[in-house]
C-alpha cells in the first residue's frame, strides 16, 4: 500500500501542483517535480482541491477588489505627494496616470461604465420622398441667395518662387 500523507501535506502539495499548472507546466512535469506517482494523480489532486475549495461569490470578490484598489490608491496618493514635494514632475505624472487607471478600475467595478439602455421614439409625419423634395427646395433657396462664381471650383492663387542663393544675395 502506498504511503499516506497528512491532509495538510496533501493539500499543500495539491496547491503547489495548481500553482505549477498555472505557470504552464505539463501534468507530467508537475508529477515528476512534486513526487506524484503519475500525471493522472497530479491532475486528480488538483481537481479535488478545486472541488473542495469554496469560491467567493461575485459580491465578495467585488468587495475584496474594491478594498485592494482603495489601498493601492491611498499609497499612490502618498507617492504623488512625495513627488510633488520633491518637484519631480515626471514621477508625479506617472503616478497621476496610475491613480487615473485605479479610479477607472474602481468605476468599472462599481458598474459606472455600464451602458445605459435608452429608448428613442421617432414619429415621421412625411414620407421619404416628401422629405427629399423639402430638402432639395431648401438647398435651392440657399443656393439662390449666394453669389454665382464665374468659374466654380477654381481657387485663385499666386506662384511665388522658392528662395535660392541667386535671388537672396541681391
Amino acid at each position: 500500500m502506498a504511503p499516506v500523507a497528512s491532509h495538510y501535506v496533501s493539500r499543500r502539495r495539491a496547491e503547489d501542483a495548481l500553482e505549477l499548472r498555472a505557470l504552464a507546466y505539463s501534468w507530467q512535469e508537475i508529477a515528476d517535480r512534486l513526487g506524484y506517482r503519475s500525471r493522472s494523480a497530479a491532475h486528480t489532486a488538483v481537481v479535488r482541491l478545486l472541488a473542495s475549495t469554496r469560491r467567493p461569490t461575485v459580491a465578495e470578490s467585488r468587495v475584496e477588489s474594491a478594498e485592494q484598489l482603495r489601498v493601492m490608491r491611498r499609497r499612490l496618493f502618498d507617492h504623488l505627494e512625495v513627488a510633488d514635494r520633491d518637484g519631480d514632475a515626471d514621477t508625479a505624472t506617472k503616478v497621476a496616470r496610475e491613480i487615473r487607471a485605479n479610479l477607472d478600475s474602481a468605476a468599472k467595478l462599481d458598474g459606472l461604465n455600464a451602458p445605459q439602455r435608452t429608448e428613442v421614439e421617432v414619429t415621421v409625419h412625411r414620407s421619404p420622398g416628401e422629405l427629399i423634395d423639402a430638402v432639395r427646395a431648401e438647398l435651392a433657396a440657399v443656393a439662390a441667395t449666394r453669389p454665382r462664381q464665374l468659374y466654380p471650383g477654381v481657387i485663385d492663387a499666386e506662384l511665388v518662387p522658392l528662395p535660392t542663393e541667386e535671388n537672396t544675395t541681391a
